[in-house]
This record gives C-alpha cells, structure tokens and sequence, in this order.
C-alpha cells in the first residue's frame, strides 16, 4: 500500500534553543492497495485411519469456517520533500510531504472443523435438548422440539447406581429440576452393566401409579452404555428387582452381566412383574467402542438367536452382531424397545424420542354417535339386518389436529347388536365391549399361532384393519383417486412425483409413514426409492375419525325372492360408502355373514374399493394424510374436519333375465355398456369445506373402466359449478353460489317439473357459517341462508331461494312471502313433500340457525317458458322462534312431515326439535365453573330450553297452498301451547283416533298453533338452560315419533385409558299428533337412557321380514320400556289409482 503523508514538524525556542514538539500527520492521501491473497481450501480427512474418520464423522460436531484477515508486512519511507518554514513569535512551523510504503498481507482461509466433545459432555446435551427443547429452562438453550408434557423421566447413574431422579412429570418445573440434575452429574470409572439397569428397572416401578392410571400410561427402560461390563455386581442387580418381579431371578439366569440384563428385560416386558404392566427395554450402543450400526430395530420385523444357525440370515442376530452387541441386541428384543447406535447427540435425541413414541399406551378408540342401518335401494320394504358403528379416537389432551377412526360392521338380532360371534356389541350402560369382533375383523384359523402384526390387525377389526397398504412388486396395493375440478386422477407414482410438492402427502394415504419434512423435499428418485423400499417407511395404517359422515349402502346387484308372503333378497353385491376426518371419501365391500364366519378364510368383507381425496385436502390439510404427530400443533382449537358431511345415494337398476336353469333373473346397476343403471352418490364436507361432490359409481364392478367419475363439484368459491359451463348470463344467479357456507346440509335428490320437463334434482340447505361455533352468535353476514336446487344429473344450478323475487317489488321486501326472513344458516336436509302422490315434489320444509321454520310451495306447472323467479310460488315461515343476542333454539336437523285426520279434517304436523350441535356441553359445570368458554350464568336468563316442537299445518292440505293469505305474523312460542309429562300420560280415545279428551287446548282446531315439549337436565341444574338437547334425526312411524336427546349434565364416564365422556343420551317417544299416549303409556315407559356421551337410536329390522324397530345401543330390552319392544308391521297393499307415464 502507498500513500502520501504529509508531516508537520514544530519548534519552540527557549533559552536560544529551538525545541521540537511532536510530529503531527495532518492528513494523508487516499492510499493505492496491492492486496495479496493466499486462500486455503476446504480441508479433508482422507489421509486419517479408517478408525479415526469414523470416530470424527459420528461423535464430532462438524461446521464449516470461513476466516478473512489483513497483515502488514512492513513500512518504508520511499522519498521526503523539502521542508517548508515559517515563524510565528518563538514558534517555527516546518511541514514537508513524505511518501511510504506498507506491505498488507490479505488472506481468506475456508474449511471445516471438528469439535469433538467427550461422551458425558454429548449425554448432557441431549438430555438438554429433550427437556428443554427450543427454548431456555435453568439458563439452558436449545433448538429442538422437547419430549411432550404427558411424558415422565427420571435418571439412574453409575458407577455405583442409584435413581437421581425418580420420574417427574416434564412441566415446567420439573424440567428445570431435572436439568439442573443433569448439569450437576460427572463421570467416574466403572460400568455395572445389570446393577445399573436393575437399578433403574427398579426405581420406575417404586414410583409406578397404581390401579387403572398405571394401565393407562407406558413404560419403559432407555439404557444408554457402552457395552463393556465392568466392576459389575449381578448379585446386586438380584437383590435390587427380585422385589418387583413375580419370579425372582436366580443366578442360574442372572449369572453374568448381560443374560441378567436380558433375563430382567424379558420379564419386564412379559408383565411378569408385581405391577402386571408392560415395560419395554431399549439398548442403545454409546460410542464407536459399542456400535449396532446403522441398524434400527423393527417391532414388525422378527429376530431370533435359537436353534441352528443359518448363513445369511438376516434375522438370526449372530449374523448381525458378535461380543457385547450380540448380547445387548438380545436383551432389546425380549425387552420389546429394540436397539439404537447413538454417537452424537442427534443419534441419542433421535433414539430417546422414537423410543418414548414406542411405549406409548393408545388410547382405545371410542364408539359413540349413531348406529346406521342405511336404507336399501334393492328391496326398500325390507331393512337389512347389519348396523354400521363409527369409531373415533379423541385426544383432547395433545396437540394433534388429526383424530383417527374406524368403521365397524355388526348384526342386529331381535332389537339388539351383535358381534361375529353372537356376544353382545353393548353392555348395560351403553358402553362398547371392548373383546367384541366385528363382521370385518379378519379371519385367522382357529389353531393359528398368530404373528404379532396378525394381532394387531384382528384387535383393530373394522376398515381399519382391511386396509391394503404400501405395494406389492411395482403395484401400489390400494386405490386412492384425487381431482382436479372436475377430473379424476388416479394416485400413483408418477402423479405424486410431479408438482405441486403437496402430492407427496398421498404418500401416507398408500401406507408410507414419513415426516412432513420428507414431504417438502421429495423428489422423483425419492417417491420411487420409497415405494421401492430402497428408502425405508414403517407402515401407516389409519383411517380417519368417523363423525358425522353416516354410512351409506350401495348394492351393485342382487335378486329379490318372494315365499311364504315375504319378499327378501339373495346374491346381493353390497358396498359402503362413508367420509372421515381425514379427508376421505372410502368405498368398501359390506360383505356377508357366511364371508365373516370365523372359518371363511381370506374372504374381501370390508376390503376398501377406492378411496377419493377431494382436491380440497391437499391444500387445506394435506398433513392429515400422515401420522397425526405430523400435523400442526393446534390440536382441539383447530381440528382437521375432512369429508365429514352426510351423502346420499341415487340408484337405479336394470333388470337382467335369468335362463332355463336358473329363471330368477337379477337386478343389477351395470350389466354392460348397453344395459346399465346409475349409482350416483352426492354429499359434502361439512366443516372440511363448502363444496359438493357428486360421483358417478354406475361401473364401479365393471371389468374395465371401473374408476369413479366426477359428474359435477358445486364450487362456491368460486360461484360456479365445476363440470358444467353457464351461459355468461347466469353469472348474476350463479353469483349468489358465493352466499353458500360450509356443505353440511346432506343433499336431497327428487323429481321436479322444471321449464316442462321432470328434472331429477339435488336440493340442498345454504350451509353453515362457522360464526356459530360461539353460542351466542347473532348472524347478520347471511351466510347460508337459503336453499339452493342443482340438477342432480349436469350439476346446472337451476335456482335458490334468492331467485323467488316479487314481481313487481313491494315497498321495504325483495322476495315472495316471508322470503326476507331468511337470515341465518340453514343446514339441515331439506324435508320435500310430494302432497299429490305423483312423484314430483310440491313443497319443500326446514329450519334454520336462527329459530325459524319454513314452508316452500312449488310451481307444479313449471313451463318452458318460465324462469328461476316464479318457481316458488311462496315462502311461509310456520314459525318464528328467534331470540335476539344470539340465543335462538337452533334447528340443526330435517323436520319430520306426518298428515293426520283431525276434528276438521286432514292437517299436517311439522316437527322439529332444537338443540345447539356446535356446542353440545352448553350448560354444563364442572367444579362449579362452566366449560364452554364465555358461558355465564346471565347468559341463562335469555336462553330457553331446548324442545321438540310440533307445528300444525293446516294450509297445507288446501287445494292451491300458495294461494292461501299469510298471517301478519308468525306463529311464535306463545301460540304453542307446552305439554308436560303429566300432559303426556292423559288418555286419548284410542291409538286410531289419538284426539284427546282431557287437553282441548291442544287440538289442531283450537286456537294454539301446535304443541311443544321442552327438554330438562335429568340431573337438577337449577336456572341452567338448554343443558338437554336434541341431538338426532326425528323418527316418525305410524303415530309415533322418536326423538334422541344429550343432557350435558347426564351421569358419563371416565373411560380406562381413554378420553372423559361428558353426558349422556336418551331416546324419547311421543305418541302423534297430540303428545298424548293411551291410558297407562306413561312416560317413563317412553323414555330410556341410551348411554354415555352421543349416542341415537335407529331403525332396525323387526320380528318378520319387512317389520320394523327401534334399535338401541343397549345390551338387553327391558320388558318394562315400551319404546323398544314396539314391533311396526310392514305389511305392502296396493292402491289401484290411475295409472300414467311421467314426462
């Protein structure tokens, strides 16, 4: 470097002597630079022993370095100028330039480094990370995600072993506890191998729970160590467990340090211990002394050490391991936790967080909801008798946001459930047995030695446990279909390795279980390293919660017989269809009873078909598809929700003659492309999104070209309907889509006249907004209030409740009626009516989220040349029960529609029951506090019992309904008159003419506009309100109406192992039209508790063919209950009427 300085020089004289000051640069040039560089590369360590290259590259944190710097070298003075002088006084100033020269040395050295910490120094760390996490506890910091709270760890040191740390619970406090525990530990000599881990052993079991809490939790041994017994006492490890375990050791088993180890590991793990309680032994090999390798123990993957030797087994551990790993890989296996390399603190992280996963306890999947007997489109006068169960495993207390589930299948035998083997599915509290096996849980010969993998898939049962997972050979073993609007993709290798990376995610639906990191960096080479299994998964069998999504039955084909007065049917081709949480539509195989008898070996009962992922899955919960650990952590805030919502069938069938030998002829929905039906099936996603599906399931046993395909996706997002294109002017009415909520309301299809013609349509509720999860939230948005009408066959949006606009507009109202009322969500199904018996409907019937109910009379006489806007003829509201503030009875179920002949005639009941679905557990209090957020107990002075209500239509059966003058105002709760118990147990005349004799105010001809019972808590919960709600769909049959109910407040249960159960159900039967019974029905005859939590009734087959029941989760009927005993007959007459041909 060289610059040019200038240099001042100072000088004072005293005594006639000039004196110099000190040098002063006043300023320098901008210098020229000669940089010289010198750059190190990256270094290796190739040149090291293969011993020290191994020690480097798995016990030495690795980083990489970067280092710049600048040296001088030297200075020197190349020339100086002449001086420059001038006095001032006694001062002389003398200044000259000066030019120099620095040599500057600039280097950049660049490699990677090691910091080689000894094994202590790493155990401390790890354990850091595990306790503490991402986070500072005690002053120490970390980066990784902690073990969860629910977990409890303790220590136990050597050399001469003791508990440090008996196993605390990982709150707060006991994390600092334990890491200053840890901060405080040094190494000494020795290592007694069966003393310490006997030590250990025996410390977890002193400080075990007891009674059911200790069954509800695992339990493990993670033993860390170098392998090499030293200064070890067996006799010590004996006297230190032989307390614990139900057979002592001797010194026959326990004579040297490791077989002593793998004798107590067995026992433990075989609960031949004083606690009957599994607990599992993992050895992890500590340093490269003591290595297992890469190897990682597989649970599913069975090793052994018997019998002869065989070259090249990779299952015989003499094989894979000699000396001390021999021996410690045995103790892993009979202890159950398998054995782990940890050279670095990642290896011990890793290892001690898939062991805690291991030990695990799952928490038993909860039966709760709604048996489903679907009805059969085969033969409608006959029930099938099988009832399809949901299962769903809560876990409320972690933050997963994925709950998995199971579908079983069960016979239902004079008005009860039972299993394959005829043993009750209930026991007498409405509780599910848990030893029960359902129709689909695999078949297994009865002398069988099962493996443990065939256990667990016979303990599962259901779906679940049916599923065809990962691939055999190059061939992905189960069906799995996506979309694209309304195309269809087949899941298959090459679709999930092309983009969008969310694909990846499907991965885990064929069965792969890998991390959502995986996912994000996949490439083509990676899908197909892992389907290949080059790149190791564990398999990922899961199916998920089955909620809302009520099953449904589609038969393909069959034969329908008929003897001895009874039509039944035979060689029946049978499927299930029904949605998850999951976000996954499964079509199934129902199977028969002769398939699910324990000796029908490898039958396909339960065997999924296909399984569709609505394109909405992958990019709302595309993580629901893996391990519910990989799912973000908003666990009960946020839950994943799926193809939760109800769907429905529309079948028709062909008939196919039979021949000489076998004359019956079939009934089939395909038989060839010249001969075929239709199988389409509507439904949608309840809170898993606002669109609609309708799929085309016709070819579904076809020999080609059997794939599902999408006819049409209602797509409110985007105010369209995928799969149908509408003229640009409809954008103005297909605009109204937008107004749609989410897709709750399960789709109604029927026949309509429209524009001339009989159209074939789906009518569904506008849906649901999710404001109402609060419980008192008072809508004004208008999300969802209405009802929308599509063609069931093209998806066309043909109109909606917005289209019924006056004509012309009166002053201050938009639609015909009382359309302008429709404020608030509707999603129930719509209840159509076909008054006139010719198979169109004239009026349609539903409730809202706002307290309302509706009446929606049609345009029979639909011209060509009408529109949208005349199609309703008129909207009536029937009732007005709307509270403001939010506190409305909300009507979340269809109503049920019933004609009776009264004092004056014919008149129409509408009845429908309130409760709030969004939040069941309104009103209920533990510990004196309320557990739904927000509650107060000033909220109960404006809330109102919930109710069943019962409306009296009388306009209904007029000859033009539409032409009849509305009321000025509704019929509100005043103008029903409230029936009580004591009401319910007055005599009518007689079950024929139920008209009563004691409660005239109650007759259709008085001045009341109906009738309504309010719900109370079985329990005394003073002021509270709405603490019992009806939670279920109305059955009405032959003067009789059902109704399911959850009280809050009802007695539940803590289930061992398992998620709380608040509440419990009833089932209630109320003799139509009145609510009154005859003499002595009294009504705790008509009322029966169902059980803990949310349960309904259904209806079943009854004593003879076509019959029909009630059906309860119970485990006996009681002769006393009438509300079970009653047996509907089923008898068929046919009315002669005029016969025609429908257009």
């Amino acid at each position: 470097m060289t610059s040019t300085v200038k240099e001042l020089e100072i000088q004072r004289r005293s005594n006639n002597n000039w004196r110099n000051e000190p040098v002063e640069f006043v300023s320098e040039t901008t210098p020229t630079t000669e940089s010289l560089s010198n750059t190190a590369g990256s270094t290796t360590y190739s040149s090291l022993t293969s011993a020290l290259q191994s020690k480097i590259s798995r016990s030495c944190i690795e980083s990489n370095f970067n280092n710049s710097r600048q040296d001088i070298e030297g200075e020197t003075r190349d020339s100086e100028g002449n001086w420059e002088e001038y006095r001032v006084g006694n001062t002389r100033y003398r200044k000259r330039e000066i030019t120099k020269t620095k040599k500057i040395i600039s280097s950049i050295e660049t490699g990677t480094k090691y910091s080689c910490p000894d094994r202590v120094t790493m155990l401390k760390k790890s354990m850091y990370d595990l306790i503490a996490g991402n986070s500072t506890v005690s002053g120490h910091t970390t980066t990784i995600t902690p073990l969860v709270e629910t977990a409890s760890i303790g220590f136990t040191r050597f050399p001469n072993p003791s508990v440090t740390r008996t196993p605390l619970v990982l709150n707060t406090e006991n994390r600092t506890t334990l890491l200053s525990a840890i901060t405080g530990y040094s190494n000494s000599s020795g290592t007694p191998i069966a003393h310490a881990y006997a030590t250990g052993a025996a410390g977890l079991m002193a400080n075990m729970p007891t009674g059911a809490e200790a069954a509800c939790a695992g339990y493990g041994v993670y033993f860390l160590t170098d392998g090499e017994p030293w200064s070890d006492s067996t006799s010590s490890a004996r006297s230190a467990i032989n307390s614990y375990l139900s057979t002592a050791t001797t010194s026959t088993n326990c004579g040297s340090s490791w077989p002593c180890v793998t004798t107590i590991a067995e026992k433990l793990k075989l609960k031949q211990n004083t606690k009957n309680i599994e607990i599992k032994t993992a050895v992890v090999g500590f340093g490269n002394e003591f290595s297992f390798g890469s190897a990682v123990y597989n649970p599913l993957t069975i090793y052994k050490y018997s019998g002869t030797q065989t070259a090249n087994d990779t299952t015989d551990l003499r094989n894979l391991f000699t000396g001390n790993a021999l021996e410690a890989a045995k103790a892993s296996i009979v202890g159950g936790g398998g054995w782990y390399s940890a050279a670095n603190t990642t290896d011990i992280v890793n290892s001690v967080q898939n062991f805690v996963e291991s030990i695990r306890v799952e928490i038993p999947a909860i039966t709760t909801g709604t048996s489903a007997i679907p009805q059969d489109a085969l033969n409608t006068n006959v029930i099938q008798p099988y009832s399809y169960f949901p299962q769903f495993q809560p876990k409320p207390s972690e933050d997963e946001q994925s709950w998995i589930g199971n579908l079983k299948k069960y016979k239902v035998a004079g008005g009860l459930l039972k299993d394959k083997n005829d043993a009750n599915v209930f026991s007498s509290d409405g509780v599910l047995n848990p030893a029960n096996e359902d129709l689909w849980t695999p078949n297994y010969a009865s002398n069988a030695q099962l493996t443990e993998y065939q256990q667990k898939l016979k303990t599962l049962g259901g779906v679940l446990s049916r599923l065809s997972l990962k691939n055999t050979d190059s061939n992905l073993n189960r069906k799995v279909f996506t979309n694209t609007g309304a195309t269809l993709n087949a899941v298959t290798q090459s679709y999930i390795a092309e983009a969008p990376t969310t694909r990846g995610y499907l991965l885990g639906l064929l069965g792969y279980k890998i991390t959502d990191n995986q996912v994000s960096s996949l490439t083509d080479t990676g899908v197909g390293a892992i389907i290949a299994g080059t790149t190791p998964a564990e398999e990922l069998r899961q199916v998920g919660a089955v909620m809302h999504s009520t099953p449904v039955l589609l038969t393909q084909s069959g034969k329908i017989t008929y003897s001895n007065n009874t039509v039944n049917t035979e060689n029946r081709d049978d499927y299930i269809l029904f949605g998850t949480t999951q976000g996954v539509l499964h079509v199934v195989k129902a199977g028969t009873v002769t398939e699910a008898a324990t000796t029908s070996l490898n039958n396909t009962a339960g065997n999924e078909v296909f399984a569709f992922v609505p394109q909405e899955m992958l990019a709302s919960q595309p993580t629901a598809l893996l391990d519910p650990k990989e799912t973000p952590q908003n666990g009960m805030d946020n839950l994943y929700y799926g193809v939760d919502g109800q769907w429905t069938a529309h079948t028709e069938y062909v008939y196919v003659p039979g021949t000489d030998e076998a004359p019956e002829g079939t009934f089939k929905v395909y038989e060839d492309d010249n001969k075929y039906g239709k199988q389409w099936v509507y439904g949608g996603l309840r809170m898993g999104g606002k669109s609609y599906y309708a799929l085309d399931l016709t070819r579904l046993t076809a020999s080609t070209n059997n794939q599902p395909v999408i006819k049409f996706r209602i797509n409110p997002e985007q105010s369209r309907v995928d799969g149908f294109t509408h003229a640009a002017t409809e954008n103005s009415r297909y605009a109204n889509l937008a107004k749609m909520g989410q897709s709750w309301s399960k789709p109604t299809l029927a026949h309509v006249q429209w524009k001339g013609k009989r159209r074939l349509v789906m009518f569904v509720g506008g849906g649901y907004d999710p404001g109402y999860e609060d419980f008192k939230y008072d809508q004004e948005n208008g999300v969802g209030a209405g009802v929308y009408m599509f063609d069931a066959d093209t998806g066309e949006f043909l109109w909606s409740t917005y289209d019924a606009k006056l004509t012309p507009t009166e002053e201050g109202k938009t639609l015909i009626g009382d359309g302008d009322h429709l404020k608030y969500s509707v999603v129930s199904q719509i209840k159509t009516v076909d008054r006139e018996g010719d198979g169109d409907i004239d009026h349609l019937y539903f409730g809202d989220l706002g307290g309302q109910v509706f009446r929606i009379d049609l345009d029979k006489n639909h011209a060509k040349t009408d529109t949208a806007t005349n199609f309703a003829k008129q909207i009536t509201r029937i009732y007005n029960g709307h509270i403001d503030g939010g506190y409305s009875p909300r009507f979340y179920e269809m109503p049920a529609f019933t004609v009776y002949n009264g004092s004056n005639g014919l008149f129409a009941v509408i009845s429908i029951g309130s409760g709030n679905r969004s939040t069941p557990l309104l009103g209920k209090k533990v510990n004196d506090q309320y557990i739904v957020s927000g509650e107060e107990d000033d909220d109960h002075e404006s809330l109102i019992d919930d109710a069943i209500y019962n409306i009296y239509d009388k306009v209904v059966v007029m000859d033009k309904p539409h032409e009849a003058t509305l009321p000025v105002t509704s019929p509100t709760i005043s103008n029903l008159f409230e029936i009580t118990d004591s009401h319910r147990e007055l005599a009518a005349t007689s079950a024929a003419s139920p008209i009563p004799l004691n409660l005239a105010a109650n007759k259709e001809n008085s001045d009341y506009k109906g009738w309504f019972y309010a719900f109370t808590s079985s329990v005394n919960v003073g002021n509270r309100k709405a603490v019992e709600k009806v939670q279920g769909d109305l059955i009405a049959i032959d003067n009789d109406l059902y109704v399911s109910t959850f009280d809050a407040e009802g007695v539940g249960t803590t289930e061992s192992c398992g998620a709380g159960i608040y509440g419990n159900s009833r089932a209630h039967r109320f003799c139509m039209p009145y609510g009154q019974c005859e003499a002595g029905d009294t009504v705790a005859a008509n009322t029966i508790v169902l059980g803990k939590g949310l349960l309904g009734i259904t209806v079943g087959p009854g004593t003879n063919s076509g019959d029909r029941r009630i059906i309860a989760p119970v485990s006996s009927l009681d002769a006393t209950k009438k509300i079970t005993s009653i047996n509907y007959a089923g008898t068929n007459r046919l009315i002669p009427q005029s016969w025609y041909e429908k257009n």
